[in-house]
């Protein structure tokens, strides 16, 4: 998910941040980030540290692991950490995973974040899920590499006003984009030549300006009962339970 329009820029061959005294398969150097107080990062400090720091660890604490190596469970084991034990829920301050590199899946199902949560740049061997998760600033996901799919169902984010303004839903080149799944409509969408499935929903009205032609997306209430059903390429923009399409949207019979 790309929320916010400033570019993008991969750190260096040395990256900016204080990283691992580690080396990766083939002697190539660690560019993980130290974890505080140690010379390696997580994933290269030694079993007995690495128990230590994430007992150390308390819900809501900022977490720093830009370019670190993970596997699956470690993933696991630093939400583990994490986890409220009021709510059951991981909970974290401020989380940072910009270049990491994910061998597995990257689920943060349920997690609540207070301030931003960063992984420009990483590579998500697997899938990735923020399903039902909860973040208090920005989602950022700039030029990142997933390998299986990605599921943001019912995240709620909380922005700024300042924040909303540089909020973007897809990139301008959203009709190069390829298997793609939709719940949410971008203006966008009209220029898309690839488009695998479009499930629309009640929340939206769909129309065409009698202007210009274009598709145009407005929020409203509806009961018309094609939004509920998945609709698959090619896309009809166009609802079937209306006699034509008109400048001001969708409007479903029986309705005003």
């Amino acid at each position: 998910m790309h929320m916010t329009a400033a570019p993008y820029r991969p750190a260096p061959d040395l990256p900016s941040w204080p990283h691992c005294d580690g080396s990766l398969p083939g002697g190539a150097e660690c560019r993980g980030r130290q974890v505080e107080h140690h010379t390696a990062c997580l994933a290269h400090l030694p079993d007995a540290e690495r128990l230590a720091y994430l007992a150390g660890l308390r819900p809501g604490a900022d977490v720093d692991h830009r370019g670190t190596h993970f596997t699956e469970e470690l993933v696991s084991a630093l939400l583990a950490a994490l986890t409220d034990p009021s709510t059951r829920k991981p909970r974290i301050g401020q989380a940072r995973f910009e270049e990491a590199v994910f061998g597995g899946g990257v689920c943060f199902d349920l997690v609540e974040i207070d301030g931003d949560v960063v992984f420009d740049g990483a590579e998500i061997s697997g899938d990735v899920s923020f399903d039902r998760a909860e973040v208090g600033s920005r989602v950022l996901f700039r030029q990142v590499k997933i390998g299986g799919d990605a599921r943001f169902d019912r995240m709620r984010v909380e922005l700024t006003a300042e924040q909303r303004r540089e909020v973007i839903t897809l990139p301008p080149t959203i009709g190069e984009l390829t298997s793609v799944k939709l719940v949410r409509i971008p203006p966008e969408i009209g220029a898309m030549k690839s488009l695998e499935e479009f499930t629309a929903t009640g929340a939206f009205r769909v129309g065409t300006s009698a202007r210009s032609g274009s598709r145009s997306v407005r929020r409203g209430p509806t009961s018309c009962p094609c939004w509920s059903t998945p609709v698959r390429r090619p896309v009809s923009m166009r609802c079937p339970y209306r006699p034509k399409a008109t400048s001001r949207g969708h409007t479903p019979a029986g309705q005003a």
